[in-house]
């Protein structure tokens, strides 16, 4: 990670002037006066273009010793050495680094030491977000554990609930449609769409949920919280990443469907999967 990486780009003299105050308490702490306005000489957190000013310096300082932007992917950059190569993607200040060689890994941090303070960690078990976990057949299993979690915890899905939703069958025939709050529907089903970074087998039902969020009714909203408590009973489900034997092809296989005027509401549905390797599991 990169330490305070957006205060490295100046801000640009022909920009319209940025101007901010600090606390009263900020200022006594640093001993200075009261409700100045101060003028922005770097980029700070929470400006729209903060992000892409760090990227551009990023890259051209990986650029200049040799690192190349990828065209599938900007923020991806590979470097061949001799006979290794080493692969660095950046996700905002976070950098993530792996190589055939270790000396090829710790050159490229001495290189970003040339222009960045960093923090490091060898071991990398998650990120942004996702947890990798390395199975005994050599398979990469990534989970969302923490989001999970925050999902569980905001809309109160417990072991004591767990198994205390209705069927699809009992809702339809005992609940009453009612409007319900378009925002709480959103925000849950926003929640379940990262999800599907790792959880692939809940992509049709998200997937329909979503043709209701303009004015989702009581029903919609059971239907949703039912994807959250199936979430809570498959904890341990996760995508797995196959591990191939040195040499094999990496082989793509890709599927798409489509449903059209399906359902009374005349929605339709279109969806697709990637998937490399032998295996699909999760």
């Amino acid at each position: 990670m990169c330490i305070s990486a957006f205060l490295y780009p100046d801000y640009p003299q022909d920009k319209a002037p940025l101007y901010l105050t600090i606390e009263d308490n900020v200022a006594d702490l640093l001993g200075e006066p009261r409700k100045c306005l101060y003028r922005c000489q770097k980029y700070i957190y929470g400006l729209p273009d903060a992000g892409k000013a760090f990227y551009e310096l990023y890259r051209e300082h990986l650029k200049c010793h040799g690192y190349i932007s990828t065209i599938s992917d900007p923020c991806l950059f590979v470097k061949h050495i001799n006979n290794d190569v080493i692969y660095i993607w950046i996700h905002v200040d976070d950098t993530y680094v792996c190589g055939t060689n270790k000396c090829v890994v710790d050159e490229f941090f001495r290189i970003l030491r040339l222009k960045f303070d960093i923090t490091t960690k060898q071991e990398v078990d998650s990120y942004i977000g996702i947890k990798h976990e390395r199975l005994a057949n050599g398979d990469l299993k990534l989970t969302q554990p923490k989001l999970l979690k925050k999902l569980f915890q905001t809309w109160e899905v417990t072991e004591s609930t767990k198994d205390s939703y209705p069927s699809k069958q009992y809702i339809s025939d005992k609940v009453v449609r009612e409007p319900v709050d378009r925002i709480m529907y959103l925000t849950l089903l926003g929640g379940l769409i990262y999800v599907l970074k790792t959880r692939p087998d809940i992509g049709f039902a998200v997937s329909y949920a979503a043709t209701k969020s303009t004015s989702p009714d009581t029903i919609d909203w059971l239907e949703l919280k039912t994807i959250l408590h199936y979430l809570y009973n498959t904890q341990n489900y996760g995508l797995i990443l196959e591990c191939l034997e040195k040499g094999a092809d990496l082989v793509m296989t890709a599927s798409v469907d489509a449903s059209y005027l399906t359902y009374q509401d005349s929605k339709s549905q279109t969806s697709f999967s990637l998937k490399f390797g032998a295996s699909g599991s999760y």
